[in-house]
């Protein structure tokens, strides 16, 4: 079994579970779970103890806790915009178009 495999079958559905409803907190709340999550893939990778992260996640095209939350929040806002969620669940959601119109600005116009 490859390492990513070993990430996507034992860590990625933990964070994945809900993340969208508490993947937006303060970074203050999460840093347990990220420093946990970033034990896991050295664990997983067979990397030192203080090796950067960022480029093993890169390497090893894994997910991490933000990116899941961005994933998630993206998934939601094109199912919302598509129509793709319950009935009842789309009466909660209010969408709004919004255009802006720029007028030239006369000399001398103080705002």
């Amino acid at each position: 079994m490859t390492s990513r495999e070993l990430y996507y079958t034992l860590v990625y559905p933990y964070l994945y579970y809900g993340n969208i409803v508490w993947g937006c907190t303060y970074e203050t709340n999460l840093r347990r779970l990220i420093i946990l999550q970033k034990r896991v893939v050295r664990l997983i990778t067979k990397s030192t103890f203080d090796a950067h992260t960022a480029p093993i996640f890169h390497k090893h095209k894994l997910f991490s806790l933000s990116n899941i939350y961005k994933l998630q929040a993206e998934l939601f806002m094109f199912s919302t915009h598509n129509k793709l969620l319950p009935e009842k669940f789309q009466v909660y959601i209010v969408s709004q178009e919004f255009s802006f119109t720029f007028l030239p600005s006369q000399a001398g116009e103080s705002f």
